[in-house]
């Protein structure tokens, strides 16, 4: 049996939608999987960055609270201070 142009057509066009449609929908699957996979490892790193960033500004907030506490302590002293001086005269 010998094949004619009509037929080659024919086999062309039914091979192209089957492999659009297998194709097709193992991309749509897979792709976004291995980007998934791809990005991962660098979204970890950057919440690992983001991390240390927040322990590091908890830590600049404790010291700045400490330093703004004896700031505190040590006006309120020189008010104390200061009443006891008025309160002599």
């Amino acid at each position: 049996m010998v094949l004619t142009k009509e037929d080659l057509q024919d086999i062309k066009g039914v091979v192209v939608e089957v492999v659009e449609e297998k194709v097709g929908g193992i991309i749509e699957k897979k792709i976004p999987a291995i980007v998934e996979r791809a990005i991962e490892p660098y979204f970890q790193a950057i919440q690992k960055d983001f991390t240390n960033v927040y322990e590091r500004f908890d830590r600049i907030e404790v010291l700045i609270h400490n330093d703004y506490k004896q700031r505190i302590e040590k006006l309120e002293n020189q008010v104390k201070e200061l009443r006891d001086a008025l309160a002599m005269k």
